[in-house]
C-alpha cells in the first residue's frame, strides 16, 4: 500500500510503534484528525516504507537496535517532517531538535500533538520553503479522539 498523500484525499502518516498503546492512541488520533495513518512495530519496516514519502513520521525513540532520531535522519533528507515520541530526556530532545524533529512525550495529549505537527509544518515551510512548500496538513480540529482501534503492526488500519 502506498503512502504517499497524492493517492489520497487525506495525508499520509507512517506511525513507527512498537508499542501496542502508543500505536493504537495514535492511530485512532491521527484518524480524526484528517489522516490516512499506517503503523509499523520497527526501524527496518519504517525505512522501507519512508521510499513512499509520507506527509509525515512519527516514530518512538525506542525502537530496539535503533531508535527514532535515526528515522529521522532519514526522513528529514527525504522533507519529510518527523515527531519523536520518548521520555522526558533533555539530551534525546536536544538531538531531535537538532535533526529538525519535534520531541514530545508519550503522554501528549491528543490537541497538543496535533497542534505541534503544525507547528512543525510552519517551521519546515519558512526554514526551507523549497522543500515541502505543499506540505497537505489537514486544519486543527477540536473534536475529541475517537475510541482507540487495536494496532496491527506492519499493516494499515482500517474502519
Amino acid at each position: 500500500m502506498a503512502l504517499d498523500s497524492r493517492m489520497t484525499s487525506k495525508p499520509s502518516a507512517l506511525v513507527v510503534a512498537p508499542t501496542h498503546t502508543v500505536a493504537s492512541k495514535l492511530f485512532a488520533w491521527l484518524t480524526d484528525a484528517g489522516w490516512a495513518p499506517f503503523i509499523v512495530p520497527s526501524f527496518l519496516d519504517a525505512k522501507q516504507h519512508l521510499e513512499q514519502n509520507p506527509s509525515l513520521m512519527i516514530a518512538e525513540i525506542r525502537l530496539g537496535e535503533y531508535n527514532g532520531l535515526h528515522l529521522a535522519l532519514r526522513a528529514q533528507v527525504r522533507g519529510i517532517p518527523v515527531v519523536v515520541i520518548g521520555e522526558c530526556d533533555s539530551v534525546l530532545q536536544r538531538e531531535a531538535e537538532e535533526v529538525g524533529a519535534a520531541y514530545m512525550p508519550p503522554d501528549v495529549e491528543p490537541q497538543q500533538l496535533i497542534a505541534g505537527i503544525h507547528r512543525l509544518a510552519e517551521t519546515i515551510q519558512k526554514r526551507e520553503p523549497w522543500r515541502r512548500a505543499d506540505l497537505p496538513f489537514p486544519p486543527v480540529s477540536d473534536s475529541a479522539p475517537a475510541a482507540q482501534q487495536p494496532a496491527r503492526p506492519g499493516a494499515p488500519f482500517t474502519q
